[in-house]
């Protein structure tokens, strides 16, 4: 019997192996190709195992071909499991017809945890039925440790607006009041004064400054940046006013501005990113009384900024998403570590007008959290702070009522009594990490002139202020050691110049 079926055998392997090539070939071609079947050829971005920051968006791209026998028309890639990574649930697929190729991108979104991610999706038929090869984006969520800001140079001089005869010039005073030479002259880069605010600031480490200028011959708007020995560097210019200070990132590597919406200019290079966010315009509008923002400043990490206006938004600038903390003013800062906003509420007799009403409350807002936390009623507020409308007003109309120290570890309230010509400085500790009690200040200063811009020093032991006595203008220095209050030089009266400290302008800058 054995030896029947190995005869068997040998006769059918003669036969098979004796066929020509042609005849097998044709055996092979006969097997149809499934009607629908992909296969994936390679990733075009993101490699498996690429490496992200918490947050950052990007496209993941994958080269698939069509294997089947059918066109794809209004066919589609689908998420089917893992992570969706911040990405739509399908995407669309060009008509393909098949053996061709095509390459299918989706936008995703790291996630903000650290750790590996994989997001899997598959092709799908107009009638929702999978097939084809799997494809999967695989990344690695790393924590980004916050950019290094450059040592500060303490002994910094503190810039301010100043006259010389009747140019508007940026001079500066050294914390010990001696004089020294104007560093930049109208009549040499562009009116410093004629887009409604004066905007010299330092950089974090006290290296350079910048300041807006509108050059008189263009009308264009002009960004400068330059050290206290150097010659000016232009680093952009726009037809769109800049409006508003200029604030540097805590690396001093970028500088926000208000012109377009938001722009953020990497220097020296120059290179723009524009946010034209939606809401921005809104409001600069709706902000009412308050004709100016409140607050333009970086979080500590260099990642987001915080725009205080007719409403109190947080723009990020790695993804341009917006997190809205109010839709109408409030005065706000950051808390220190970026852990969400402080921010004074306030009541409106006419929210169309913005004219208004009363002091609200004092709240804290975490960052990505739904709500406020409201820390001190409105009532208690004004006790705390012995606050009246008349305070309100003037609070509101000046960008120096509620700032935290360069460090984070101090946050100050600065309250101008109109009626007294005083101010008045609450002065709190952040250190111990818990959140403000505004009735329990480490210490309540009273200053006997009528503080029109303030600053503080570089080793947050001394506020610098632009006050106004009888008339006259001078730049002096709060020790908050011995609350002694040292006048440092005299700005000469003059109409230009007075309109902006009369009015509360940002005058000085010794470290923003």
């Amino acid at each position: 019997m054995k030896a029947r079926l190995f005869n068997i055998g040998v006769v059918f392997a003669l036969i098979f192996f004796s066929l020509p090539a042609a005849s097998l070939a044709q055996s092979r071609s006969a097997i149809p190709p499934l009607a629908d079947e992909s296969k994936f050829l390679r990733n075009i971005t993101i490699p498996s195992g690429t490496i992200l920051k918490p947050g950052e968006a990007f496209t993941k791209t994958w080269r698939i071909m069509n294997q089947g026998s059918t066109t794809w028309e209004d066919y589609q890639l689908a998420f089917i499991g893992g992570d969706l990574l911040g990405g739509p649930p399908f995407v669309g697929i060009p008509t393909t017809s098949p053996d061709q190729i095509v390459d299918v991108s989706i936008p995703m979104l790291a996630p903000v945890k650290p750790g590996e991610y994989r997001s899997e999706w598959r092709m799908r038929t107009p009638d929702g039925r999978p097939f084809g090869e799997i494809v999967y984006a695989l990344i690695t969520v790393k924590a980004v440790a916050p950019p290094t800001a450059p040592a500060a140079r303490e002994s910094r001089p503190i810039l301010y607006l100043d006259v010389l005869g009747v140019e508007p010039v940026i001079s500066a005073v050294p914390q010990e009041g001696a004089s020294m030479k104007a560093l930049v002259r109208s009549s040499d880069v562009g009116c410093l004064v004629c887009n409604g605010s004066f905007s010299a600031i330092w950089s974090p480490d006290g290296s350079r400054f910048a300041y807006i200028v509108l050059d008189m011959e263009t009308g264009d708007s002009v960004l400068y940046v330059q050290d206290l020995d150097g010659k000016p560097a232009r680093i952009m210019s726009d037809k769109e006013p800049m409006s508003e200070s200029p604030v540097w990132s805590p690396d001093g590597r970028k500088i926000a501005l208000l012109s377009h919406g938001i722009t953020v200019v990497d220097v020296p290079e120059g290179t723009l990113h524009l946010f034209s966010l939606t809401g921005v315009k809104r409001i600069a509008r709706s902000a009412g009384f308050m004709a100016r923002p409140n607050k333009l400043r970086w979080s500590q990490d260099g990642r987001r900024i915080l725009l205080s206006w007719g409403a109190a938004v947080i723009l990020d600038t790695t993804t341009g998403q917006i997190e809205k903390i109010t839709s109408h003013p409030v005065l706000a800062e950051w808390a220190p570590g970026d852990k969400g906003i402080y921010y004074f509420d306030i009541l409106y007799k006419d929210s169309k007008a913005g004219v208004p009403l009363d002091w609200g409350g004092f709240y804290f807002r975490p960052l990505g959290a739904p709500e406020s936390i409201r820390l001190t009623e409105a009532e208690a507020l004004k006790q705390a702070l012995e606050l009246s409308l008349q305070d309100l007003v003037g609070a509101a109309l000046w960008p120096g009522f509620l700032t935290l120290s360069p460090k984070g570890n101090h946050l100050a309230v600065i309250i101008r009594k109109s009626e007294l010509q005083e101010t008045f400085a609450y002065l709190y500790d952040l250190q111990h990490g818990g959140l403000i009690a505004l009735d329990a200040p480490s210490r309540r200063i009273r200053i006997k002139d009528m503080l029109t811009s303030v600053d503080w020093s570089p080793n947050e032991k001394a506020l610098a202020g632009a006050g106004m006595a009888d008339g006259r203008i001078g730049i002096k220095l709060l020790d908050l050691e011995t609350e002694s209050w040292t006048s440092l030089t005299v700005v000469p009266p003059t109409e230009a110049v007075g309109s902006l400290y009369g009015y509360g302008f940002k005058t000085l800058s010794w470290t923003k």
